[in-house]
């Protein structure tokens, strides 16, 4: 028996084995976001979540394993994300200027910012004592997104019999650029820097990058 004084940690009820994996994965990502991934143990990860360090390991055997669990699933859905932006605005390539297609997808990436706004201050800010393999995660991801917005700008090119000129290897570097600073901001004074303000602004950018 417990000693007099002592405190036991209410009993965790028993529930689906993905619920479970969920509710420690979304305690970790509070804990990197919050705290930083040094501050993630199994211990701190049973805290967070409400339930005993037992209960963690029952699910990820290790530390590795939870952090690389975390990794692939806001990697996936922040990929998830940025797609849906270049499908949700069912923009017509051959019919809509190169400006609103990209007006278009940055509302939808920001709206999914700040949908997930865990997720994203993950992947767009440097949370103390990230690991190498999320940073070069992160780069992967950026890449990917600069060939996407590339393709959008080349798809557009080739449906025009006299397209506007654009640099489109600058352009998409560019544009990377300016949805990650976008985000971030986004984030951190979301009511000075609204998703309108950076939806002219994109239009107005792509237009600079023209030669």
């Amino acid at each position: 028996m417990p000693g007099r004084g002592s405190k036991r940690r209410p009993y965790a009820p028993r529930m689906p084995a993905e619920e479970r994996r969920k509710q420690l994965l979304d305690a970790t990502l509070r804990i990197v976001v919050e705290r930083g991934h040094h501050k993630v143990t199994m211990e701190t990860v049973g805290e967070e979540a409400g339930v005993t360090k037992p209960v963690v390991y029952g699910v990820f055997h290790s530390r590795g394993e939870l952090l690389a669990a975390l990794l692939e699933r806001e990697q996936q859905g922040a990929v998830e994300q940025v797609m849906s932006a270049f499908t949700d605005g069912r923009l017509d390539l051959a019919r809509t200027p190169p400006d609103e297609l990209i007006a278009g997808i940055t509302k939808a990436y920001l709206d999914g910012v700040r949908a997930e706004e865990y997720r994203w201050r993950c992947i767009l800010f440097a949370v103390e004592g990230a690991p190498r393999e999320l940073r070069a995660a992160i780069a992967g991801s950026r890449e990917q997104l600069r060939g996407m917005i590339a393709g959008v700008l080349e798809s557009f090119v080739a449906t025009q019999s006299a397209a506007p000129a654009v640099d489109i290897d600058i352009a998409s570097h560019s544009l990377v650029a300016f949805a990650e600073r976008a985000g971030q901001l986004i984030l951190d004074q979301p009511e000075k820097y609204t998703v309108d303000r950076f939806v002219k602004a994109s239009k107005v950018l792509l237009r600079l990058l023209q030669p």
